[in-house]
């Protein structure tokens, strides 16, 4: 994660620690990938472009915008019955950095974590049963994972 987002936060929250995340090895992004190539049919590793444009039944979520001064993550989880685990897992794309972060940290600190104009992110859970990417605009687009590999 940038520098500056922890920066930002302790700016803002001098009392507070920035909310604890672990960076993924490549052997769990690995693994990750793998289960998500089963279950959904899809490369974490493509562009982000290829998530909202070349993936099957991605589905933009009309009415909602990350950059809304009201905008919660557990609201939208809700509006698109998803029920995630406790953890949740972020890819941003640019970088190819991932992250594991608890789902209720992170729908509480979500400004200081993804941030408008510079971020494009994809979020999931251990499940691999959806997924949810957010572009630099905020413009959200989410995808279920029903299918399977043999």
């Amino acid at each position: 994660m940038d520098p500056f987002k922890r920066a930002n936060f302790g700016r803002d929250y001098p009392d507070i620690e920035f909310p604890s995340y672990s960076i993924l090895t490549v052997e769990q992004v690995a693994a990750l990938r793998g289960e998500l190539l089963r279950r959904c049919l899809v490369d974490i590793c493509e562009t982000f472009a290829y998530y909202i444009g070349s993936v099957e039944n991605v589905k933009h979520v009309a009415d909602w915008n990350a950059t809304d001064q009201d905008f919660n993550l557990e609201n939208l989880c809700h509006k698109l019955r998803i029920k995630p685990d406790n953890t949740l897992y972020i890819e941003w794309t640019a970088n190819r950095e991932f992250i594991a972060i608890d789902c209720r940290c992170l729908s509480s600190y979500w400004e200081y974590i993804w941030y408008p104009a510079i971020d494009d992110i994809v979020l999931f859970d251990k499940t691999c049963s959806w997924l949810v990417a957010i572009d630099p605009e905020g413009y959200i687009y989410y995808r279920t994972c029903e299918q399977t590999l043999g």
